[in-house]
């Protein structure tokens, strides 16, 4: 996903923030998500991973009355993303959702007045799927794209680090002077023609000439 445009491929058809009511144009209200267009019933996949705690007609009174059928994903910060007005789902509660995934079909239901996907971030889950308590959708969701992908630069990095310091090792170990642990079993090792040039050789071979060594084998 683009941190830069978290809804590419979309067209914003009405942003978060004051608007005028779309039924009553004498109306201004404050508009709670973000209106995202693509063509009628096209698959709508998650901007983040969660679990799924609603996937179905919301209710009246329950923070999701007018939404239609709607998705709801709690992210790892306890935060709920809602899509709604989907014209059917893919996805049920208690499910868990990766990025990327597909959790319904983009539609017209519940108060609408076109097909379209209104997304919404709210601060919290409870009560009444966290009414109230929404923030604004694009700066939360390339926040928190930023924090996914440092993260995961600092995994990648902290692992090439032990690779690196992994590697290193092993490079010495296949080039290393005789240890005074293994000196008489390679004295054997180069009499009988076994080894051939004792002055560097790696660990193992060390390890596996002392055990031949000991088993009377040299």
């Amino acid at each position: 996903m683009n941190a830069s445009n978290p809804f590419e491929g979309y067209r914003v058809s009405s942003p978060y923030g004051p608007r005028t009511n779309p039924f009553d144009h004498n109306l201004v209200e404050f508009h709670k998500g973000i209106d995202l267009v693509k063509a009628h019933r096209s698959p709508i996949f998650t901007f983040v991973s969660g679990e799924v705690l609603h996937a179905k007609l919301g209710d009246a009174g329950s923070g999701l009355g007018g939404y239609g059928i709607a998705v709801a994903v709690r992210d790892k910060n306890n935060h709920l993303h809602i899509y709604a007005h989907l014209d059917s789902t893919t996805v049920k509660a208690g499910q868990q959702v990766t990025v990327g995934q597909e959790i319904g079909k983009q539609g017209t239901t519940g108060q609408s007045t076109g097909s379209h996907l209104h997304y919404e971030v709210r601060q919290a889950c409870t009560p009444n799927f966290g009414y109230g308590t929404h923030v604004d959708p694009t700066n939360y969701l390339i926040s928190y794209i930023n924090r996914e992908e440092k993260m995961m630069l600092e995994e990648l990095q902290s692992r090439m680090n032990k690779l690196e310091s992994r590697l290193t090792k092993l490079e010495a170990q296949a080039s290393m002077p005789v240890p005074d642990w293994a000196r008489n079993a390679v004295d054997k090792a180069v009499q009988t023609g076994v080894l051939l040039e004792p002055d560097r050789a790696s660990f193992d071979l060390y390890r596996v000439l002392t055990v031949l060594n000991r088993k009377g084998l040299l």
